[in-house]
């Protein structure tokens, strides 16, 4: 991750990063993702749910799922967004950030890139 000069991040580094190990936990039931629109084009649901999906080697629970409860720290979750980030060069406001607890704000979070 860069720092700009305006003090907000970018996903241009963390995109060229590995996957992390999935980490031990109860097992969970698999939830099939979010069908995409009739265009064929995934939704910025699906794509999270893919990005989690990836990183953690299973799909978050449900949408009120909080990201820690999933072994996602601050690390994880910028290698996610850099995984979703469109443009390598996405700023990422850390104060917004902040405010990123469960699997439906990474959603919000994301779907407000656009």
């Amino acid at each position: 991750m860069t720092l700009t000069p305006d003090r907000t991040l970018t996903a241009e580094r963390a995109a060229h990063t590995e996957p992390t190990e999935p980490t031990a936990s109860a097992p969970r039931t698999p939830h099939p993702a979010p069908t995409p629109p009739g265009d064929g084009a995934p939704t910025v649901t699906a794509r999270v749910h893919a990005a989690l999906t990836r990183r953690l080697g299973e799909p978050p629970i449900t949408e009120r799922t909080e990201l820690a409860a999933l072994g996602v720290d601050s690390l994880l979750l910028l290698r996610i967004l850099a995984d979703l980030a469109a443009d390598p060069t996405q700023e990422v406001d850390p104060q917004r950030l902040a405010d990123v607890i469960t699997v439906a704000d990474l959603v919000a979070f994301v779907d407000g890139w656009n």
